[in-house]
């Protein structure tokens, strides 16, 4: 439900230019959501559990870097 809360929210108030149907926003936006999560998850396995970082800065470090991802994202589908 939160999901679609943000499409909605992100076609009013940021991405405002309709070059897609609601439905397919909705669709690409489940779909980076998953991606950029496992790549999110994946990084902070790979930072705290194998490269043994500071659990706190490893989460700030994987914050920045799928926030970077989603905004790229979003500026290509949208």
């Amino acid at each position: 439900m939160g999901s679609v809360v943000n499409v909605l929210l992100i076609r009013k108030f940021v991405f405002s230019e309709k070059r897609f149907e609601l439905k397919t926003d909705l669709q690409w936006s489940l779909l980076s959501y998953t991606l950029v999560f496992s790549a999110g998850m994946g990084v902070l396995w790979v930072l705290v559990g194998i490269a043994a970082m500071n659990p706190y800065y490893a989460k700030l470090a994987t914050s920045i870097l799928t926030f970077c991802i989603n905004y790229g994202v979003r500026m290509i589908i949208f």
